[in-house]
């Protein structure tokens, strides 16, 4: 597997599947949470195409959650610049239910910023909080 940046990925997603890159033509497959290393994987693949797989790595998971599309509340406050199935928050309801303004300051020290995902597709919503990027590998 090459691993691959956030705007790889988009434009890999845009090339590869054109005009089926709505997240209603992808699937998550696996989630795994490890304890020992505090961090998430995450597995997601096309419905036309099962040989391929984008995996993704949080490290340093700060939370994560795991939703039924169906059980979703969409809120107008949240902003997520998306593109397929992935997403970055400008403002979300679960980092602030999680980790309000200002409740990390004493141990980060203004160095570190914490920042929440939603990878989406068919049936499930998972939206995770960390402090790193994700590790992205097709």
């Amino acid at each position: 597997m090459a691993i691959i940046t956030i705007k790889q990925l988009q434009q890999d997603i845009s090339t590869r599947f054109k005009s089926e890159n709505s997240y209603t033509y992808f699937g998550i497959d696996t989630i795994n949470y490890e304890f020992k290393f505090n961090s998430l994987l995450i597995t997601v693949g096309h419905f036309t195409n099962n040989n391929l797989y984008y995996r993704f790595t949080f490290k340093d998971v700060i939370a994560y959650t795991v939703i039924e599309e169906f059980f979703l509340k969409f809120n107008e406050k949240e902003e997520f610049e998306t593109f397929a199935f992935f997403g970055i928050s400008k403002n979300s309801n679960f980092k602030n239910n999680i980790a309000p303004d200002g409740l990390f300051e004493p141990y980060l020290d203004g160095k570190l910023e914490i920042k929440t995902y939603r990878i989406f597709a068919q049936n499930n919503f998972i939206d995770i909080i960390t402090k790193i990027e994700p590790l992205i590998e097709v």
